[in-house]
């Protein structure tokens, strides 16, 4: 076709770029803080232009809430997944809910990027009124999968079992993220045990554990 070659242009994979993204502002949050996930860094790190990158978000926070987000998205797969393969396999009823309350704690540098991006994002939320909602959904994740966990167990007052059970979480979060070595992955499954049998011992609203 010689000098009438028109060549149509490589579509556009939206989702890659959102994912190439939001994988940057992972590493970057991790690696130097908030402030090193910045247009020009993220950027860089995604192997796209700034221009590209501004077309998807909208400043520096609208790359926190972006990479915030896929996170969700990430995480709630993977407890699809957990709950699919158990209940192919019949596996031990608490065996599947540590292995879900494990997730979303920084056990691996994959954890560790989002539970970095996830505490970020809702200190952002905290002054920023826009991101509110989103920042309640992602500390809700918790408390929603043991509430369910401890529905299916039959406890009784299963809202106050969660908010215990997400408390554990919660703490170990912290406790990971910035002191790694503090205690080792099979203490945390034990430490999560421990804690889902206090959360089974729980009686109704306002009574004592047997």
């Amino acid at each position: 076709m010689g000098r009438y070659d028109v060549r149509m242009p490589k579509p556009v994979d939206v989702e890659e770029r959102r994912r190439a993204i939001a994988d940057a502002v992972f590493e970057l949050v991790d690696e130097r803080g908030v402030e090193g996930a910045s247009l020009r860094n993220v950027a860089e790190r995604s192997g796209l232009n700034i221009g590209s990158v501004r077309h998807y978000v909208d400043g520096a926070s609208g790359m926190l809430a972006l990479a915030a987000r896929v996170m969700a998205e990430r995480v709630e797969a993977r407890l699809r997944a957990i709950a699919s393969r158990a209940s192919e396999r019949g596996m031990d009823g608490e065996q599947v809910a540590l292995d879900l309350f494990e997730e979303f704690l920084p056990l691996d540098e994959r954890r560790r990027h989002e539970v970095t991006v996830w505490l970020a994002f809702t200190e952002l939320a905290r002054v920023e009124p826009d991101f509110a909602a989103e920042a309640k959904n992602l500390l809700e994740a918790p408390r929603e999968v043991s509430a369910l966990v401890l529905q299916r167990a039959g406890v009784a007052d299963v809202r106050l079992g969660a908010e215990l059970m997400a408390a554990s979480i919660d703490g170990l979060t912290l406790a990971l993220l910035h002191d790694p070595g503090r205690i080792s992955q099979g203490e945390v499954r034990e430490l999560l045990r421990a804690q889902l049998g206090l959360c089974m011992a729980l009686r109704s609203e306002g009574g004592d554990a047997e």
